[in-house]
C-alpha cells in the first residue's frame, strides 16, 4: 500500500530530526537541545537550507569547527593571569556557608504520592506525578575536596503554595564576575520533596513504598531515575528494586509476581536475562502495548526475586565514559508484575516500573567519546528528548479542555511509548509515577546540576490544574470551571446510586453508600470483592472507565463553561455567519463609496 502525503511528510520530519541530532551529538553537543517540535515545524520544507547553515558554522559531519571561545571580559588578576572559579576556593566556600539557606520543616506523614491521587475535581485525573530530587552525598572517592570541587547544591525552603507541600533545592552556582570578583548565583527549582542525607531506606519509605501498594492493587507504578552520569541513579535505583522485591513479595496478596528486565538503547531493545534475540514491542488492537520475545519470570520469593534482580544488573550495559568509570548506556526498565487471582474476568494485572535512565552529559563529558559512544550518546538524546516533549504535552493536556485538542508523542520513542498508560490522557488506568532528579553537588557540576532539576521540575505541573480551580496567570482572575454532571468521579452516593440502578442494577445493592470519588478511586480487586459477580464487575468498571475518560475529554470556552459538539458547531455557524455579515456591510459600504464618488464627478455609476 502506497503511503499517504501526510505519512510521507512525518516520515521524512522524523529522519530529519534524527539526522540533525546526530549531527549536533558529534559537531556541537551543547546544541542537541535546539531540535524540538517548534524548530522542526519552524523550518519544514527548508531542512535542507538549515542543515548546509549548520554545516557551515559546525562544520561537515563528524569534523567539527572549533569555535571561538567568549571573548573575556573585565581586568585580569594579578600578574596578568585570569581567575577561575578553583582559584577562589576558599572565597566560595565561605560565601556559601553564608548563603546556606535554611533546611526544610518537616515533612507530612501521608506520602505525597498517596494524598495526590486523593484530589477529586473536574476532569477527573488518572495520573499523577510526584517530583523529587537527590542531591548525591560527598563519597569518600571525591576526596580530597579542591578548586570547583565543593558543594553548593543544597536543600531549601520552598515558597509557599496553596498549602500544598513542597520543598526547594537551591543551585549556587560559582561565576567570576566581569570584574573579576567570585560571585555565587543562586538558582531554585520547588519540587515534591528533596532528599539530601537521607537514608535508602527512608527514600524507599516515601516514595517507593506506596508504589508497591499501588502495584498489588493491580495499579501502575512507575518510579524513574534522571540525572547526570555519576550522580547515583544507578546506585539509588538499585537499592529501590531490593526493596521492591521483599515488599511486593510479601504484598502480592495470593497473586503471582513476576519479573522481566528490558534494556533499551534508541530504537532496540534486549532483554539481559536471556539471550535470545531483540525484543520487539508493539501496540495491539485496542490500545495496549505488547513486548515480545521479552522473558517473563515467576519469582516464588523474595530471595528468588532478588537473585533474579542481580543477575539483571550483572548483565546491565555499562561503558567507561569521561565522567563516569561504570556509565548507563542504555536505559534499564525493571518490569515487575502482580497477577491477581480469578478467571476471565479478574481485576487488572499490577505493573511496577523502576526505570534508570542512561546518564545525561553535558559538552565537556563527551569530548573524548569514540564512535560507538557518541553514537550511543545521540541515541540518549533522542530518547530523553522525547520523554521531555511527552512531559510538555501532557502539560498542556491536564489544563482544562486540554485533553480533547492535544496530542501527547508517546510513540516517538520505545521508553515513552513503554509509559503509554502514564503520558496517554484515554488510558483507563490509574497511575503514579515518581520522578526522581540526581544531582551531583558540586560546583563543577552546577551548570549541568541546574539542567538536571530544570529538565525534572516541570512534572509537578503536568497534573493537577484540570481540577475546579485552575491556576491563574499573571493578573488574571479566578477561573471557576463549570462542573461536569456526566463526570463519575463528581457524583454523590445518590447519584451514584442511581446511575448503578439504571445501568448496573446487580451491583447497586453491593455498592450502596459510595460516591462517584470512592468508586473511581477503589481498587479493582476490592470491588470485585464487594460486588461478587465477576462478569458483573467487568462491565460495570469498564462503562465507569468509559465515562471517567468521556469526562477528560470535554471541551471548554476561554471562560470555563462546557462547550458541548453541538454548541462549538452552532457557535462556529454563528461566527461564520458574522463574517459574512461584516464582508456584506464592507462591500455594500464600498459600493457607496464609489457610487457617490462616480456621482460627485459625474460619471455613470458602475454596474
Amino acid at each position: 500500500m502506497e503511503a499517504t502525503a501526510g505519512e510521507a511528510s512525518t516520515s521524512s520530519q522524523e529522519a530529519w530530526r534524527a539526522t540533525l541530532v546526530e549531527y549536533y551529538t558529534t559537531n556541537a553537543p551543547a546544541k542537541v537541545g535546539l531540535v524540538t517540535d517548534a524548530m522542526m515545524a519552524k523550518w519544514e520544507g527548508r531542512y535542507d537550507v538549515l542543515f548546509q547553515g549548520m554545516q557551515k558554522k559546525y562544520g561537515p559531519p563528524g569534523h567539527p569547527i572549533a569555535q571561538d571561545p567568549p571573548k573575556a571580559r573585565g581586568p585580569p588578576a594579578r600578574g596578568g593571569k585570569k581567575l577561575t572559579v578553583g582559584d577562589c576556593y576558599d572565597t566560595f566556600m565561605q560565601m556559601v556557608r553564608e548563603q546556606t539557606p535554611a533546611p526544610p520543616g518537616s515533612r507530612p506523614e501521608v506520602s505525597l504520592v498517596e494524598s495526590k491521587q486523593a484530589i477529586a475535581a473536574n476532569g477527573f485525573e488518572t495520573a499523577t506525578f510526584t517530583v523529587c530530587a537527590r542531591i548525591r552525598p560527598v563519597l569518600d572517592h571525591d576526596q580530597p575536596l579542591g578548586e570547583d570541587k565543593f558543594v553548593c547544591v543544597l536543600p531549601a525552603v520552598a515558597p509557599h503554595e496553596n498549602n500544598t507541600h513542597t520543598e526547594a533545592a537551591m543551585v549556587l552556582s560559582p561565576k567570576i564576575s566581569f570584574k573579576g570578583t567570585p560571585q555565587l548565583v543562586p538558582s531554585s527549582f520547588t519540587l515534591d520533596y528533596v532528599f539530601s542525607q537521607e537514608s535508602e531506606q527512608e527514600i524507599y519509605d516515601i516514595v517507593g513504598a506506596p508504589l508497591v501498594d499501588r502495584a498489588s492493587q493491580g495499579r501502575t507504578a512507575v518510579i524513574f531515575a534522571y540525572g547526570q552520569t555519576g550522580s547515583g541513579k544507578t546506585h539509588t535505583m538499585n537499592n529501590i528494586m531490593d526493596r521492591v522485591a521483599v515488599e511486593l513479595c510479601a504484598k502480592a496478596n495470593h497473586g503471582a509476581v513476576k519479573f522481566s528486565y528490558l534494556e533499551i538503547m534508541g530504537a532496540h531493545l534486549t532483554d539481559p536475562l536471556v539471550n535470545e534475540g531483540e525484543v520487539k514491542m508493539g501496540e495491539v488492537q485496542g490500545g495496549a502495548i505488547e513486548l515480545h520475545n521479552l522473558s517473563e519470570h515467576v519469582a516464588a520469593d523474595s530471595e528468588q526475586l532478588l537473585e533474579l534482580i542481580s543477575t539483571a544488573k550483572a548483565k546491565r550495559c555499562v561503558a567507561t565514559t569521561e565522567k563516569n568509570d561504570a556509565s548507563s548506556r542504555s536505559h534499564g526498565v525493571a518490569i515487575f508484575s502482580v497477577t491477581m487471582p480469578g478467571g476471565e474476568h479478574r481485576p487488572k494485572e499490577g505493573k511496577l516500573y523502576v526505570i534508570d535512565l542512561a546518564g545525561s552529559e553535558s559538552a565537556k563529558d563527551v569530548r573524548k567519546h569514540d564512535k560507538a559512544r557518541m553514537d550511543e550518546t545521540k541515541q540518549i538524546n533522542i530518547s530523553l528528548n522525547a520523554l521531555k516533549e511527552c512531559i510538555q504535552a501532557r502539560t498542556l493536556a491536564s489544563s482544562p479542555g486540554g485533553a480533547a485538542c492535544t496530542h501527547v508523542p508517546f510513540r516517538r520513542s520505545k521508553l515513552t511509548m513503554l509509559l503509554k498508560d502514564v503520558f496517554d490522557v484515554r488510558s483507563p488506568r490509574l497511575t503514579a509515577t515518581v520522578v526522581l532528579a540526581t544531582v551531583n553537588p558540586f560546583g563543577a557540576d552546577a551548570g549541568q546540576s541546574s539542567a538536571t532539576l530544570g529538565y525534572a521540575a516541570p512534572f509537578r505541573d503536568a497534573v493537577g490544574m484540570f481540577g475546579r480551580k485552575r491556576k491563574p496567570a499573571v493578573g488574571d482572575s479566578e477561573l471557576v470551571l463549570e462542573l461536569d454532571p456526566l463526570d463519575p468521579a463528581l457524583w454523590t452516593s445518590p447519584q451514584l446510586s442511581e446511575w448503578l440502578q439504571k445501568h448496573h442494577p446487580a451491583a447497586a445493592e453491593q455498592l450502596e453508600g459510595l460516591t462517584g470519588i470512592m468508586l473511581c478511586v477503589a481498587p479493582e480487586a476490592e470491588v470485585y470483592e464487594r460486588v461478587g459477580d465477576a462478569e458483573v464487575t467487568h462491565k460495570l468498571l469498564e462503562a465507569l472507565w468509559g465515562l471517567i475518560v468521556t469526562a477528560k475529554m470535554v471541551k471548554r470556552r476561554k471562560d470555563g463553561t462546557i462547550l458541548t459538539d453541538e454548541a462549538e458547531a452552532a457557535e462556529e455557524a454563528a461566527e461564520l455567519a458574522a463574517a459574512a455579515a461584516r464582508m456584506d456591510a464592507q462591500n455594500a459600504r464600498a459600493a457607496a463609496a464609489a457610487k457617490a464618488d462616480a456621482e460627485a464627478r459625474g460619471l455613470e455609476p458602475l454596474v
